[in-house]
């Protein structure tokens, strides 16, 4: 395989061309790192909290900004993943009411889907406000491998646009038909939900002395949430009688948050030592929308409920520690990370007004009450570790493994307006690309493999009426990783460079 190194302008103008390629591209929540930040913090199993230099900085610990050289600007990154989930005994999930189905067993109960993405992660421009032009700058870009150290009076401002959490499931149109004691099974499902946190706002990096740096971030969050669950079946009872039930639940909120992050890092040596920590968000403010139905025909049974709610909804980034230890070795640059995540008991939480309309025994019953529903967050370490090894001047071999925890402490199984679809899924991911880099910019491509496992809800449809059971879960997933830096001048450059060639020539 051969390699190609870019020169000066030829990562840029690989950058640029990446950028036009991807623009046109079109995971359960409580997942902290379910989207990687940065590009080369991402190829080195999410690290960045001492030695980050990329579009990570601000959101791992805006005290590592101010490595990032003058002659670079502008950072762009785009992930591309496919996902694979299967879930067990997803069409019998729970106990059957034997006495109305007799000893039902369904085949065929294993369930799985795919899905194709191209995420975005973090767009960041980094500006020096103090310390530009230090002739150390030009060396470094020209052999990156030798690590910027801290000086006195450098100040770096970045403006941020990050997606930091994603997830998202499909499982649309999973029918089944199954013969049963009482004569045939017939079910139908569709399910979907969704769940993005995005960040955008300035940080501050300043080299205090050569050795100490301090950084902060502060950040609005915006944060949503959407879930669709819609479940029929028809199902031949034990005397071979029909029993037609359904269960449609769909949810909608936003929320609005304010976020500090403060960082450090203090060089000694060879080592990097890195530290960030992020206090409670301040909630802002945010809406939420839902609705229930359920019904149940079966002999001697004729039930009809109709809720619809809405209201306030928080969904606030928890409170977080983070520490991490990098070091220069030369041809190669080492870190490890550990975070601490502190636990929500309000997670996700909404303030609802309720409006519920049952129907029974022929009559039909109004109610309106107001009510409070939450799901916890329970604390999580999560750990990073990666190596950058240089095999010339411009060319590096990136590797890294992470961990990402689910903090959902619960799955709860209540039908109700106020049920948040969560998902239990631990992950581990190992990563590996390659770094290339030169005077106009910098351009990594890798990958990036996954695979979890935990818990997920389903509908279960033979108990009357019809509710959610825990199933287990698999994920495997696969991300190619493209990214890049560059400068406003380098990308003038291109610009200039296009324009010429496309210019006609005077005879």
């Amino acid at each position: 395989m051969k390699v190609q190194r870019f020169g000066k302008g030829g990562a840029s103008t690989a950058f640029v061309l990446a950028l036009l390629l991807v623009a046109h591209a079109a995971a359960g929540q409580g997942n902290y790192r379910s989207t990687p930040t940065g590009g080369r913090s991402a190829l080195l199993g999410d690290t960045g909290i001492a030695l980050a230099t990329d579009g990570a900085s601000p959101f791992l610990n805006p005290a590592t900004m101010v490595r990032i050289q003058d002659a670079s600007l502008a950072f762009s990154v785009s992930f591309f993943s496919y996902t694979t989930a299967g879930f067990g005994r997803w069409h019998q999930p729970g106990p059957v009411d034997a006495a109305r189905f007799g000893p039902l067993s369904v085949d065929a109960s294993r369930q799985t889907t795919s899905r194709f993405d191209a995420i975005p992660s973090t767009l960041c421009l980094f500006f020096t406000v103090a310390g530009w032009g230090d002739p150390k700058d030009a060396s470094l870009a020209k052999e990156p491998r030798v690590w910027a150290a801290p000086r006195t009076g450098r100040q770096k401002l970045a403006a941020c646009l990050g997606t930091t959490e994603q997830e998202e499931l499909d499982l649309p149109a999973v029918n089944l038909r199954a013969s049963v004691p009482g004569g045939s099974s017939h079910t139908a499902q569709s399910f979907h939900q969704t769940f993005r946190r995005v960040h955008v706002g300035p940080s501050y990096g300043v080299d205090v002395t050569d050795a100490l740096s301090l950084g902060v971030s502060l950040h609005g969050v915006i944060s949503s949430y959407a879930y669709l669950w819609s479940s029929s079946a028809i199902t031949g009872d034990a005397t071979g009688s029909p029993v037609a039930t359904s269960l449609d639940a769909t949810g909608s909120g936003r929320s609005i948050d304010l976020d500090a992050i403060f960082g450090a890092t203090y060089r000694a040596g060879r080592l990097t030592f890195g530290a960030s920590a992020k206090p409670p968000a301040a909630h802002a403010g945010g809406s939420y929308d839902a609705s229930l139905h359920q019904q149940a025909s079966a002999p001697g049974t004729a039930t009809a409920l109709l809720s619809t709610a809405s209201g306030s909804f928080r969904a606030p980034s928890p409170a977080r520690v983070g520490v991490g230890v990098g070091a220069d070795l030369g041809r190669a640059k080492l870190e490890v990370d550990a975070t601490y995540f502190f636990p929500l008991d309000r997670a996700l939480s909404a303030d609802l007004h309720v409006d519920t309309t049952t129907i029974a025994g022929g009559a039909t019953v109004p109610l309106s009450s107001d009510a409070t529903y939450s799901a916890r967050a329970r604390p999580v370490v999560d750990g990073a570790a990666g190596v950058e090894y240089f095999v010339s001047p411009t060319l590096s071999v990136l590797g890294g493994v992470s961990s990402d925890i689910s903090s959902a402490a619960d799955l709860p199984r209540a039908t109700s307006v106020g049920t948040f679809h969560q998902a239990r899924i631990n992950r581990v991911g190992l990563s590996a690309g390659l770094g290339s880099y030169g005077t106009g910019g910098t351009i990594l491509i890798g990958a990036r493999l996954s695979t979890g496992w935990g818990q997920a809800l389903a509908v279960n449809p033979y108990v009357v009426p019809n509710d959610y059971a825990t199933v287990e879960a698999r994920t495997y997933g696969a991300m190619l990783v493209i990214a890049g830096s560059t400068s406003f001048q380098a990308i003038r450059g291109v610009v200039d460079s296009v324009g010429e060639a496309v210019k006609p020539k005077r005879e």
